[in-house]
């Protein structure tokens, strides 16, 4: 069956016939004044709610996470980290603004009875390519790390009853969490839902530069014009305007250089947001329609919001005893033999 495409206004802009295509469509095509409905719908702006009872399962009391997740069992899990995102903006910039696009989504879905789980963003610090080493304000975990957190992180919500897991990456570690997602798949086998995407390519459409009066400049890049837009509309006060210091689009990551090609930040990958969301509760036209819709606000709509902030609080793990050859009981790892290669044992 030949695969039917929608046009639009744009040569190099089109979409495919179906549910989401409709949908992108939709919000290509709507004004300002349909932009700000839509947004309303979502209550966006709003405030931080990392620090606000109710909104994850780690702020609301465990009787009413199970309610919950009774109700509909899906927990979308925010990926960040401190990354340097120039001179005009906070480093933590990617998990602030993944994590207020999905308690947008938590809002929508909970005025129409069937709220979503939030779960905190298991990572703070995140993985990094090769190119980022030695950039101030940008703090690299190795991606051993950051792999096995996220593989942890997802067994303890699929042990706790959540069985559609979605993560929702902000980053350029991608090909960290893809990884992640098949080891855990691999290593346990257990039964469910488990997706990983980047929202910005799922509507990589809306992030280049157009013929309207309001259109970017430029085409997305790491801590540009549409990234700072998007953080100007969620985060009040931590970014602002790049106007107000005199740099160009392409030089703001403080380093003096722009990302290119293959470092995980350019336009790509699959617009497909149906397969990720694709389940019996409708996430996909949820959370589609709302990161488009950030596009459209644009750089001169401004939050009036203020995000909160939280304490962590870091567990340290207890080593296991273990007995040394003196006879006393010692913590930490355990003696380990020296290996042998057992085809030279013979």
């Amino acid at each position: 069956m030949e695969k039917k495409w929608l046009i639009t206004n744009h040569p190099a802009i089109v979409f495919e016939d179906n549910t989401v295509g409709n949908l992108k469509k939709e919000i290509w095509e709507a004004s300002e004044a349909e932009i700000g409905a839509i947004l309303k719908e979502y209550d966006i702006p709003s405030a931080s709610e990392l620090g606000k009872a109710g909104c994850y399962i780690q702020n609301t009391p465990r009787a009413t996470c199970i309610e919950k997740r009774r109700k509909n069992d899906l927990v979308f899990l925010p990926v960040g980290c401190t990354e340097n995102h120039g001179l005009h903006a906070n480093s933590g910039l990617d998990t602030f603004m993944v994590t207020q696009i999905l308690e947008g989504v938590r809002r929508y879905t909970a005025k129409q009875g069937r709220e979503c789980s939030l779960a905190f963003p298991p990572l703070n610090y995140g993985g990094h390519p090769y190119h980022h080493m030695g950039t101030p304000g940008t703090v690299i975990m190795p991606k051993e790390v950051v792999e096995e957190t996220l593989i942890y992180t997802m067994l303890g919500l699929w042990n706790d009853g959540y069985r559609k897991i979605i993560m929702v990456n902000n980053h350029g570690h991608l090909w960290m969490l893809e990884s992640a997602l098949q080891e855990f798949m691999k290593r346990f086998q257990l039964p469910g839902i488990f997706q990983v995407l980047d929202w910005h390519r799922a509507v990589r459409e809306f992030f280049i530069p157009v013929d309207r009066e309001d259109s970017l400049e430029t085409t997305f890049i790491h801590a540009d014009e549409s990234e700072t837009a998007v953080a100007l509309l969620l985060l009040a006060g931590v970014t602002v305007a790049q106007e107000e210091y005199e740099v160009d689009w392409w030089t703001v990551d403080g380093g003096g250089y722009a990302f290119s090609t293959g470092d995980g930040y350019v336009l790509g990958g699959s617009g497909a947001i149906v397969t990720a969301m694709a389940n019996d509760h409708g996430y996909d036209d949820a959370l589609a329609r709302q990161v488009a819709s950030l596009r459209m606000a644009r750089a001169r709509r401004r939050c009036v919001a203020v995000p909160a902030v939280r304490s962590v609080t870091t567990a340290v793990a207890r080593p296991r005893m273990h007995a040394r050859p003196d006879g006393a009981r010692s913590r930490g790892p355990e003696p380990q033999a020296p290996f042998r290669n057992p085809a030279r044992a013979r």
